[in-house]
């Protein structure tokens, strides 16, 4: 199921070259994503407590991340779990370490990026299902800001036009869901900066950093690169020559085993058969000594239907 004994061989190389402890982070990208993506979830917590407590000798810690993201709520506690453990914290981005994966890399002493390395702005994205709509609809919560001050600002409206415009508002998303997108801007702005205050005490380059990453980059599909990541503030490094191809690999090999970029997968029914029962690694954490992986069991069936009936971390053996 796993191709974890070839990355251990490429992983004891990163180590070797860099001299420094190294654990990798990665979730599955696979589309359709809700059948078999993967996020960052604050259920990592005790696969990284099992991990960072057979800490080796000396402070250096690489965090070599592959993600598209997931609560925003995680990488708090990750990273200060990191911290109990190690003082000098890199997290490498060969690829993409999005969303929920760049506020890791907010917490990071050093950001080290290869030439494809990207991360992103990190304003959540709601997921709401009006209700004269089947499927949800995502909308990010800069969006929804965006247009609260088109209404107040921009828009030459009277007082009838703005409360009719803030009404339509409340009538697509709902009153509640606005609410909730107040909070959760409020909070994505608490945890980027005290993630930066973990290695930066300019109080003003902190709130310049998270003023970039929140409001004043216009699509969460923007990817920032790791020349516009320096140029807005945030440490960066560029990976030498050797560590940009070792964890290159190393993310090519969990992309290869989950064969995550080819979309969906082909499933081919025996005359008598009606369903098939397979299971998939959706996202990874690993050493040097010891991989942990997140494996779903699916069943699917000839009318189209899938069922998941496993969904837990397990240590691969």
């Amino acid at each position: 199921m796993s191709d974890y004994k070839q990355r251990q061989k490429l992983i004891s190389e990163f180590i070797a070259h860099r001299k420094r402890n190294v654990m990798t982070l990665v979730t599955s990208t696979k589309q359709p994503e809700q059948h078999f993506a993967a996020q960052i979830a604050n259920d990592l917590l005790p696969i990284f407590y099992e991990l960072l407590k057979e800490k080796t000798e000396g402070p250096e810690f690489d965090l070599l991340i592959y993600s598209s993201g997931g609560q925003i709520d995680a990488p708090w506690p990750i990273v200060n779990l990191i911290k109990e453990y190690y003082t000098d914290f890199h997290v490498i981005v060969p690829w993409r370490a999005h969303s929920a994966a760049t506020l890791i890399a907010l917490g990071a002493n050093k950001i080290d990026m290869g030439p494809l390395g990207s991360l992103s702005p990190i304003d959540p994205q709601l997921h709401i299902k009006p209700s004269e709509q089947k499927e949800a609809v995502t909308a990010g919560i800069e969006d929804i800001y965006g247009y609260y001050l088109l209404i107040k600002e921009k828009l030459e409206l009277d007082a009838q036009g703005r409360a009719e415009a803030l009404r339509l508002l409340a009538g697509r998303i709902g009153p509640e869901i606005l609410g909730q997108a107040s909070r959760i801007r409020n909070e994505i702005r608490i945890i980027a900066t005290n993630l930066l205050s973990l290695h930066i005490t300019d109080d003003s380059k902190i709130n310049t950093i998270v003023d970039k990453l929140v409001e004043k980059l216009h699509s969460h599909q923007y990817m920032i690169n790791r020349k516009e990541a320096q140029a807005i503030g945030l440490p960066v490094e560029f990976l030498d020559e050797k560590s940009e191809v070792l964890s290159f690999k190393i993310i090519q090999s969990y992309i290869d085993e989950v064969h995550m970029d080819e979309p969906g997968m082909a499933i081919n029914f025996g005359p008598s058969e009606n369903s098939k029962t397979f299971e998939l690694n959706r996202a990874f954490v690993e050493t040097e000594k010891r991989s942990f992986v997140f494996r779903t069991k699916y069943t699917f069936y000839k009318d189209g239907k899938v069922e998941t009936r496993v969904n837990k971390w397990m240590e691969a053996k």
